[in-house]
Formats: C-alpha cells, sequence, structure tokens
C-alpha cells in the first residue's frame, strides 16, 4: 500500500491508496444492462413496435451503470474520502449533484449570438488510483489555464467534472469542456494537453474527443444514444424476427464504436 497526499483546492487529507488495475480509456459496458437491452427488444419485436433504448445505451456510453458504481471501492477509496471530495466540489459555482462546473471569460450570454451550437472536448482520465488523485489536485492549475485562455480570445469557456468519487472512478466523460465558436477548437485542445503534461495526468483513448450539444437535439451523448437507437430499429425492420433479441443485442455491442463515430452534426 502506498500513501498519496489527496489535495482538493483548500482541503488537505491523508489517504491510502490500494492498488488496483487501472482501467485505461472508455469501458463499454453492455453486459451490466443486458437484461433491461434484451427484453425491450423482445417486446418491441412481438408487438411490432419501435424498440426504445436510448437511456441504457446513454448509461452504457457513460458508464454509468450499478457495474460501474462499485469502481470508487476497488480503487480504494473510503467513505471520508468521497465526503471529502463531494464537499470540495459542492463549493464549485455550479453543482446539480452530478457535475460540478466552472465558467470562465464573459457570461455564456455573451455567446447566445452565435446560433445554437455548444462545442464539446472530452478526457477520460486512467482509472488508476494515483492518477486520479493527481487529477484531483491539479483543478486550479486549469483554472488559470482556461481562464488565461478566455481573457485572451474574449470567449466564454467552461468545463466541468464529476461532483462525486463514485462517478468520477467509473464515467468515461471525466472532463468536458464548453466552448461556443469553433474556431476555439485547437487553442482548447492545445491547452488541454499542455495541461494533462506539465501535471503528469493519464488519458486513455475514446470514441470521440469532441462533440457538439445541439439545443432542441439535446447533449451530444444524448444525440449519439438516438442514433444508436435509430440504427438499431432499423435493422429490426430490416429482419424482424430472422434474428433474436440476444443477436440484436450482440449486433448493437459489436458495432457500438462504428455507430458512434457516424455521428456528425454539422
Amino acid at each position: 500500500m502506498r500513501t498519496h497526499e489527496f489535495i482538493q483546492e483548500n482541503i488537505l487529507s491523508r489517504v491510502i491508496s490500494k492498488i488496483a488495475a487501472p482501467t485505461v480509456g472508455q469501458t463499454f459496458n453492455f453486459a451490466a444492462d443486458k437484461p433491461a437491452i434484451v427484453n425491450r427488444i423482445a417486446q418491441a419485436i412481438k408487438k411490432s413496435q419501435p424498440v426504445d433504448i436510448k437511456d441504457p445505451v446513454y448509461a452504457v456510453l457513460r458508464n454509468s451503470n450499478a457495474a460501474g458504481a462499485k469502481m470508487v471501492d476497488q480503487l480504494g477509496y473510503t467513505a471520508a474520502e468521497k465526503a471529502t471530495y463531494k464537499s470540495a466540489l459542492d463549493n464549485w459555482p455550479s453543482n446539480n449533484g452530478a457535475w460540478a462546473q466552472k465558467n470562465f471569460g464573459p457570461a455564456r450570454t455573451a455567446a447566445s449570438q452565435q446560433g445554437d451550437r455548444t462545442y464539446n472536448h472530452y478526457s477520460t482520465i486512467t482509472k488508476d488510483r494515483a492518477n486520479l488523485d493527481q487529477f484531483i489536485k491539479s483543478f486550479p492549475d486549469l483554472d488559470q489555464r482556461i481562464q488565461q485562455l478566455a481573457q485572451q480570445t474574449g470567449q466564454p469557456i467552461s468545463y466541468k467534472t464529476n461532483a462525486n468519487l463514485t462517478a468520477l472512478a467509473a464515467d468515461n466523460d471525466n472532463l468536458k469542456f464548453f466552448y461556443y465558436d469553433a474556431g476555439l477548437k485547437p487553442q482548447i485542445e492545445a491547452t488541454v494537453k499542455s495541461w494533462l503534461q506539465a501535471n503528469r495526468i493519464s488519458t486513455g483513448t475514446r470514441s470521440h474527443t469532441h462533440g457538439v450539444d445541439v439545443k432542441g437535439q439535446g447533449s451530444y451523448g444524448e444525440i449519439i444514444a438516438k442514433h444508436v437507437n435509430d440504427s438499431l430499429n432499423n435493422t429490426i425492420r430490416q429482419h424482424g424476427n430472422k434474428y433474436t433479441p440476444e443477436q440484436y443485442y450482440t449486433w448493437l455491442g459489436t458495432n457500438f464504436q462504428t455507430l458512434i463515430a457516424q455521428v456528425s452534426v454539422k
């Protein structure tokens, strides 16, 4: 066992890190939601109705199911450490219990004339205990860098992260940036990359590192979930009961990343 320094803003405590194999990159755990998905497919075929699996697909995309919730304990975080982290992020400017967010630059309303698009940049933090601890204590440096970029460009920029350790240890979307001028994309990328390197934070591979939230359509994750759902319905309409619900479930998992890559929001 190794002792690490756990710093979140002005909160300092000592914690013990238990050795756990890191999770590198996104985790798409369809097995955790298999019963719900297979049952919905079966009922849709039986009743000749469209299937709706957008909710479980979104949970798979984020890894926000029951299996993911166990990862925080597997990494050795204690109840006291969970409470400390939550307490620190409760003090962020915006917190809805699931996400904590900070906003930089001019007020968001200044970007309203940019249209109905909010551009996103994502990171998945490698789920190694020491790496997550390093991520947590590096928020002040990230704040400084994003504040500087917002001042230089005169553009509003925000970022959010998981507001509790349970989500941080499991979620595929640990860091999500919001900006409103598509031209900022390379500067956002460069700033985040520089911060990650300077603080020795490891990130994993992702199916997508950029996205676009669209007013009236939802977040990019919701847009992806709808596309996956629509694609499954198209496949079922083509083949009907030629294939079993289990086979359609297998098709879904096999083609998931291909379906994600098909999503393009202009």
